[in-house]
Parts: C-alpha cells; sequence; structure tokens
C-alpha cells in the first residue's frame, strides 16, 4: 500500500518476487521426464517396428497367409520364442505409460514399468543367454549359422538387445522418477 505522499511500507516495492516465483521441483520436473520418456517410447516403437518386419514373413505364414515363398527367400533364420514375446508383450506397457502421461496416473505407471522389467528387459535377458553360445562360437570361428547381406545374424541381434537395454533401462527410469513424483502423498499432521 504506498502513497502518494509518504513512506512505502517494506515488502510491497516488489523486492521480495523472488520467494514467490520458485516453482515445486516435481512440477517443474515432471513436464522434462514426460518428455524424454516420450522420446524413449518413440524408439521403443521404432525398435517394435523392425522387430515386426522381422517377424512378419513367419506370422502371415502362421495365421494361413500363403507367403511360403517370401519365408524361404527371407535371409533371416526362423524366429525364436523370446522375439514374439518381446514383440507381443513389449508393446503394452510402453501404450500403458504413453496413456498415463496425459493425467500423471501413477498406477498405469506402475503397470508400465512392471510389464517394461518383465517383457522388456526379461525377455531380452532370456534372449542373451539362448544366442550366447552361437556368439561365442562366431567369436572364435568367425563363421555364423545365417547371414544377412554377408552380416552375421547373431552380431545383429546382439546389436539389438544393446539397443532394447538402454531403452527399456531409460523408459524404466523416468518412468520410475515419474511415479515418484506422482505418487507423493500428503500426510496428514496430527
Amino acid at each position: 500500500m504506498g502513497s502518494r505522499v509518504g513512506h512505502r511500507p517494506e515488502g510491497t516495492d516488489g523486492a521480495d518476487f523472488r520467494h514467490r516465483e520458485r516453482v515445486c521441483t516435481q512440477y517443474s520436473l515432471s513436464p522434462l521426464l514426460k518428455r524424454r520418456i516420450k522420446f524413449v517410447y518413440l524408439l521403443h516403437l521404432m525398435l517394435w517396428v523392425l522387430m515386426f518386419a522381422r517377424l512378419l514373413p513367419e506370422l502371415c505364414l502362421r495365421l494361413g497367409f500363403r507367403t511360403r515363398l517370401m519365408v524361404e527367400k527371407w535371409p533371416f533364420p526362423q524366429g525364436e520364442l523370446w522375439e514374439y514375446v518381446w514383440l507381443f508383450g513389449s508393446i503394452f506397457p510402453t501404450l500403458f505409460g504413453y496413456i498415463s502421461l496425459q493425467r500423471s496416473r501413477a498406477g498405469l505407471m506402475r503397470v508400465s514399468l512392471t510389464g517394461t522389467v518383465i517383457f522388456g528387459l526379461g525377455t531380452v535377458a532370456v534372449g542373451c543367454f539362448t544366442n550366447a553360445f552361437e556368439l561365442m562360437t562366431y567369436y572364435q570361428s568367425r563363421v555364423a549359422k545365417h547371414y544377412f547381406y554377408e552380416f552375421p545374424v547373431v552380431v545383429l541381434t546382439y546389436i539389438f538387445f544393446s539397443l532394447c537395454v538402454q531403452v527399456h533401462g531409460f523408459s524404466v527410469y523416468f518412468g520410475y522418477k515419474l511415479y515418484c513424483i506422482w505418487s507423493v502423498k500428503v500426510r496428514k499432521v496430527r
């Protein structure tokens, strides 16, 4: 309350605005983490499309479409169980996580985190262990079972594994941070 002629009371000159301009950390961190996890989900979708394209001829053959000629010419080996589990299991946690971002739903993010650990990282770990012997054989003899344009498929598979571990790891990290921010409970003071 300033007067035209008198002394202005302390604290009303606008110099004390800094404490009012401060935003709580959880509110400033949430949009940043949402942006980052959306980018990670986009990378996961790209990996999913690659795996879908790799398994598409076999899926068409199993569903009854006549693509035997395409499957015989396909340079990749037959799909393994972990690939199908990763393909059909890892896309749903990503969808749940993306849906949870709109209204900051902690429950859906928890489902997304659990599904990503089980169907994303778990199946990749199983795939690493099942293909480890083939990789060691290739490392010792430099002869692979299958080639894709003169490049060993087992090396491509492990490149895929490393990308998946990074994408799922960042997804779990950012998702857990968002889950912690969203599920802050206000304790009642007694």
